[in-house]
């Protein structure tokens, strides 16, 4: 292997080669690539040596601190490591399977040489060591999203760590905003207003607990049972506002492709963590409820969206969102210090949560071991027809027509891209510029959704 071909570049935002991605991943020069190698052939170089060199060229290419300047233990961190190798693997393996169709989704499997290798080290040695182009580009590969699930965990936590945050959250708007521990239930009755253009049509819904009327469903409604958090107005009228709440968390390898399609670190995402809130009363709670939070979180004006109700009319990042799926959006940083801050009423807030002592002090010795680190949280206001439309509307605000308009463009521009980077066509033989493939992948998509005839149409026509 000559100097040149493993002369790389430092890295600059997420700069990935469309033909050969993650060339830039650890090294600058040949030189950590030899002396891997050179480790993993001399019987007396010590291995922990070996795994600590590795660990930190691979915090330094991910932006983080030195293990010594956070103290972690770089033999913990080279298991986080393999694991990430592994995970990304199976989830690259599962997301060709669910794209893909048949003999394009047989082809794109590891190679032999790499069936069953997670461990850096050795995949280091590959990737200096063969003279296959596939197998090397399989070893940078996984090496490559490895550290993106790396990346991933250490700035926003594990899954189990995620879910907590987003619990603490919760405890928080409850000990801050809503009223301790009320909670509503309620029949939602709604119609969905249909036009094969996909013009959206407002649906038309109800809640007799809140507006009074016939409390018994019409003909043409559904109905959909709620659950209703009670927050009341910050201003002297303290009108009442009901809220449901949704969580979503953006999966690891969901934030891994947005990475790449952005040609942007995973740890500047700000929307892997994200917590919808819809109000009842779109003309008042609305408002209400945005002005709330503007009280107990501190967010940046210029990363703000607008509800379309305020005259919103952003441009959306991913380019496939309907104008009409306009929630208000706020991106603030979360900091446990917060509820540390708080602590009288988030323990007055605690009980409704947990039921014995033990599992609040452990809350609190989280939140203590958590305090001073920041995760960027996307938070949502939006009302409840957009709860409706967004779910079950033939509209283009429907998500699973989003999911359709994606599916329909993922070969368009940049996200064509994503493919074409994990499996170059030169080592797979796929084309996926292909109009014959295009069509094959987009039908295959397109029927996974659900959709209705005539919805689906308008896709397939396109």
């Amino acid at each position: 292997m000559t100097a040149e071909r493993a002369e790389l570049h430092p890295r600059k935002g997420l700069e990935i080669d469309q033909e050969r991605m993650g060339t830039e991943l650890f090294w600058k020069n040949a030189k950590f690539l030899l002396q891997v190698r050179d480790r993993m052939n001399n019987p007396e170089a010590s291995e922990d040596d070996l795994k600590g060199m590795i660990i930190e060229n691979l915090r330094n290419y991910c932006g983080l601190p030195s293990c010594e300047e956070d103290g972690s233990d770089p033999k913990k961190d080279y298991e986080t490591y393999e694991a990430c190798i592994a995970a990304s693997t199976k989830e690259l393996a599962s997301y060709a399977e669910a794209m893909l169709v048949g003999d394009i989704a047989q082809r794109t499997g590891l190679t032999n040489e790499l069936t069953g290798v997670m461990d850096p080290a050795e995949l280091t040695d590959i990737l200096v060591t063969t003279d296959d182009q596939r197998v090397r580009f399989e070893a940078r590969r996984a090496l490559h999203l490895g550290a993106l699930f790396f990346e991933f965990e250490k700035r926003y936590g594990t899954e189990r760590e995620i879910l907590k945050t987003l619990q603490a959250i919760e405890i928080y708007l409850d000990a801050m905003i809503l009223t301790p521990g009320k909670e509503i239930d309620a029949i939602l009755y709604h119609k969905i207003k249909d036009e094969p253009s996909g013009r959206i049509i407002p649906s038309s819904i109800r809640i007799p607990a809140f507006g009074g009327g016939q409390n018994r469903r019409k003909p043409g409604e559904n109905k959909v049972m709620l659950t209703f958090r009670e927050a009341l107005s910050d201003d002297s009228a303290k009108r009442p506002i009901h809220v449901v709440e949704k969580e979503r968390v953006k999966s690891r390898f969901s934030a891994l492709l947005k990475a790449i399609r952005s040609k942007r670190p995973i740890g500047s995402l700000k929307d892997v963590i994200a917590l919808a809130c819809y109000v009842d009363n779109a003309e008042t709670e609305l408002e209400d409820f945005v002005a709330l939070l503007d009280t107990h979180f501190t967010s940046d004006p210029q990363d703000r969206d607008k509800h379309r109700l305020f005259g919103g009319e952003e441009e959306h990042e991913n380019g496939h969102s309907a104008k009409e799926f306009s929630m208000e959006k706020l991106i603030v940083e979360w900091d446990t210090q917060m509820l540390l801050d708080n602590r009288i009423a988030v323990d007055m807030a605690l009980s409704h949560f947990f039921g014995t002592k033990r599992n609040q002090d452990a809350f609190w010795q989280r939140a203590e071991e958590m305090a001073g680190k920041k995760i960027p949280i996307e938070l949502q206001v939006g009302t409840l027809r957009d709860l409706v439309d967004n779910s079950l509307s033939g509209g283009d605000a429907n998500h699973a027509i989003y999911k359709a308009r994606q599916a329909g463009d993922v070969f368009e521009g940049d996200a064509r891209n994503v493919l074409e980077m994990l499996f170059p066509q030169d080592l797979y033989g796929i084309n996926f510029r292909s109009q014959v493939i295009y069509e094959a992948l987009k039908q295959k998509q397109l029927a996974g959704l659900g959709l209705n005839k005539d919805i689906l149409e308008r896709f397939i026509e396109d």
